[in-house]
């Protein structure tokens, strides 16, 4: 941000409409015995001139240099790189505040003044003055010890230090009032406040004697111990610092009587803050014993950028598998949860490994073993289903019917002939039978009902089903069954977002279908569960 420099001659600040009032017909009055009648006397001349005097306390407006930045641990940087094994980082957010402009306008008004009256004169007045800075933190991410960050002794403290060569005299009497946190928005503010010896101003005559009393920059960090980044709220890509810091304040002449007065100050910065990022990786999954699509079988590899996750105070790589990754008629040994057909979030340790360990490792290989599925046929006949004693006979399945709600856009299915027949004669539209599933098996798909809108949910997800009759839906207990994952066919899920009634989810074997849903904006949410056909 560029400085503005104000270099105020009388006319251009006391002129008005094409009317110049020179410094004489203001300065050189009688000075009246106290603050009204200096105040009457001023207004008075300006009415005689045929002059509004309203105007001439709007003061001056004064832009201000602020930079802002962030330390971590003490060295200035705008990114946190995590850093195993370290318990915690501090931070201290602080800058540089130039505030040559409104010295700049200050002297120019002594100049002024001194024009028309002699120093001693001049040194007979005060100044009041005030000053607030004001910032913001993630709360999210950033540890906040309020003892220290709510102190006015601790800021004032740091301040003083910090501009203990330049600007020793200003702190003196610019005494810190106000420290305080908003917990909920992470937003700080910090007021100071001229006060020399209890008056609540402070006398030009001060100023004079003192240069280390008007200092062109203020340095200053916020006090250490008052912010830190503890490792388990450590995000990549977070930010813990946020965007704008502001710097606002004013000096008065106290009694005023003159119009360059108040000086008001401001400095407004968009601020890059401290992003949080982990030291670039990457995660290889080496996924071995499967058949893929393309009929080869040898070990594929998939590389993701790592990330990171916390669990119980340590640090991992996380990568993030998608479905197809799971070999064709294979299950994983560990990692993929049958249940839900989704690579489970759960650390394996044994299996992943530690990545971002003291020692300082910055990438991991990850080992995924499937072993072969059973085809129908093979030992009997039995199908291994995903790790349970139960077998399916593949010649036992059941119907799964299909229903449109007109009235509501629901799809239904149901494998309960009567309930099929029920809706049918109740204005349903019936569509058929969809496909079949196993007649029993250890993957069940539960069936839950919103008594708000009408909306039927089906998930293999246990823990899905316990969630939504938590919050208000119906259990209406096991729906039907589902093949083990990779046998039989794939029934896909997508969702609407902008749903707001029944039919929020649908369910279909149709490829097709799914992708034409997703090209008008629904989410494609991968395989719900498969069929027996």
């Amino acid at each position: 941000m560029k400085n503005t420099i104000f270099l105020m001659s009388a006319s251009m600040v006391m002129g008005t409409a094409g009317m110049a009032v020179q410094p004489s017909m203001i300065f050189a009055q009688e000075e009246p015995a106290d603050f009204d009648s200096e105040t009457a006397l001023l207004e008075q001349y300006l009415l005689e001139e045929g002059m509004d005097p309203t105007p001439f306390r709007n003061g001056t407006d004064v832009k201000c240099s602020l930079t802002i930045d962030t330390k971590a641990d003490g060295v200035v940087t705008s990114t946190l790189l995590y850093q195993p094994g370290k318990e915690m980082t501090q931070i201290q957010i602080g800058g540089d505040l130039n505030m040559k402009n409104v010295w700049n306008n200050y002297v120019t008004f002594r100049t002024m003044y001194t024009l028309t009256h002699s120093k001693e004169e001049f040194y007979t007045k005060s100044l009041t003055a005030s000053y607030a800075y004001t910032f913001q933190v993630n709360p999210d991410i950033v540890s906040v010890n309020e003892d220290i960050l709510c102190s006015t002794d601790a800021w004032q403290e740091v301040f003083a230090e910090s501009n203990k060569e330049n600007g020793a005299g200003f702190f003196k009497f610019m005494k810190c009032t106000e420290a305080s946190y908003d917990a909920a928005t992470g937003v700080v503010t910090v007021r100071f406040t001229i006060d020399e010896n209890g008056t609540g101003k402070v006398s030009t005559r001060t100023l004079e004697n003192d240069k280390t009393t008007r200092p062109a920059n203020i340095h200053a960090y916020s006090p250490e111990g008052a912010f830190f980044i503890k490792n388990e709220d450590f995000k990549k890509g977070g930010q813990a610092v946020l965007e704008t810091a502001t710097f606002k304040g004013q000096i008065d002449l106290d009694p005023w009587m003159a119009l360059v007065f108040p000086i008001r100050f401001e400095g407004v910065i968009v601020q890059t803050g401290m992003n949080l990022d982990v030291p670039a990786g990457t995660v290889a999954f080496n996924i071995e014993n499967g058949t893929w699509s393309d009929g080869t079988t040898d070990t594929k590899t998939v590389l993701i950028d790592m990330d990171m996750v916390n669990k119980d105070g340590q640090s991992f790589a996380a990568g993030t598998l998608l479905n197809d990754h799971i070999p064709c008629g294979m299950k994983a040994a560990e990692g993929f949860d049958q249940a839900s057909g989704k690579w489970t979030t759960e650390l394996n340790l044994d299996e992943n490994g530690t990545v971002l360990a003291p020692e300082g490792e910055l990438s991991a290989s990850y080992t995924y073993s499937f072993d072969k599925i059973e085809e129908p046929g093979d030992d009997d006949n039995d199908v291994d289903n995903g790790g349970g004693d139960d077998t399916i006979e593949p010649d036992k399945v059941v119907e799964l019917h299909r229903l449109y709600n007109p009235n509501s856009g629901e799809h239904l299915f149901t494998i309960d002939v009567r309930e099929k027949d029920f809706l049918d004669e109740n204005g349903w539209d019936y569509e058929g039978v969809s496909w079949t599933a196993p007649e029993i098996s250890d993957l069940p798909v539960y069936r839950v009902y919103n008594p708000n809108n009408g909306d039927h949910h089906y998930t293999l997800d246990e823990r899905e089903a316990a969630v939504l009759t938590s919050i208000g839906w119906e259990y209406e207990g096991i729906a039907w069954y589902s093949n083990a994952h990779g046998q039989g066919t794939p029934v896909y899920r997508t969702y609407n977002p902008n749903a707001n009634q029944a039919g929020s989810h649908h369910f279909t074997q149709s490829r097709k279908e799914t992708e034409h849903l997703i090209s008008k904006g629904w989410l494609g949410e991968g395989i719900a569960w498969w069929s027996a056909e």
